[in-house]
């Protein structure tokens, strides 16, 4: 696809994982001493971009969601217009999964440390070589449709809910029930996670598969590690938290 040398080279994606980590670990450093900045007017701008960047890229993928499958069969269509939109919502998908990193840049400005924790670290990186990955290497010219355009279909589903959830909690602080808001965002990572795992055991388990077995594999390891986490964060924050208010001991 030409579009395609508008996609970072392997050294200038590695570059920007490693400057990603770097301010990781810098970051807070440099805003030991200092006061967290006052981001609000920011927040509203970029929530509000991610939720109609994230409902754009599912409203491109209309024309071809007919091209979505569950099981990782041989896309045997040759239609060149339809593979160029493919093309198009990958290489914008990568480009928003770079965009979202900007998540944890403002967590550090407002010292908000606490949120930045493996699984908040973990999923921004994951998702990201994932994307990036099957973009350069497994373009639509070759591997269009399956169920590599389901996931990137629900993840903006699931991102545009995420990102109007952010945009409440900053536009009307403590009147929203954040908890409640939070739970039903979590259900829906948790979801999201469990279907592309079950896709990448089925398509494990396909022959006529066109993505090599390693890279599945690789795959569904990933989406079994993010089912682990969200899983552990689900029931830490919503099951255990609620057991303990029930008996009447103070959550830390």
């Amino acid at each position: 696809m030409s579009t395609f040398w508008l996609l970072p080279s392997p050294p200038q994606f590695f570059a920007l994982i490693t400057s990603y980590v770097v301010i990781l670990i810098v970051g807070p450093l440099l805003m030991k001493k200092r006061q967290p900045f006052d981001l609000r007017s920011v927040l509203v701008v970029y929530n509000c971009s991610q939720v109609f960047l994230n409902g754009g890229l599912m409203l491109l993928g209309i024309p071809v969601a007919h091209r979505v499958t569950i099981f990782c069969n041989p896309d045997h269509d040759s239609n060149s217009h339809e593979n160029a939109i493919i093309a198009k919502l990958y290489l914008n998908y990568v480009y928003l999964k770079m965009y979202d990193l900007l998540d944890t840049v403002f967590f550090i400005l407002r010292k908000k440390h606490a949120q930045i924790s493996f699984l908040h670290v973990y999923h921004h990186i994951m998702i990201l070589v994932v994307g990036w990955m099957g973009t350069k290497y497994y373009p639509p010219a070759t591997y269009p449709g399956g169920p590599c355009l389901l996931f990137g279909l629900v993840n903006c589903f699931v991102h545009m809910f995420m990102y109007y959830y952010y945009l409440r909690s900053v536009t009307r602080g403590p009147n929203l029930n954040s908890m409640t808001w939070k739970k039903y965002v979590t259900a829906l990572q948790l979801v999201q996670h469990y279907v592309m795992l079950l896709l990448t055991c089925v398509a494990l388990m396909t022959e006529e598969c066109p993505y090599p077995k390693y890279i599945v594999f690789a795959a569904m390891l990933g989406f079994f590690t993010m089912v682990y986490l969200f899983s552990q964060f689900y029931w830490k924050t919503y099951i255990r938290r609620k057991d303990k208010l029930a008996n009447g001991k103070a959550v830390h």
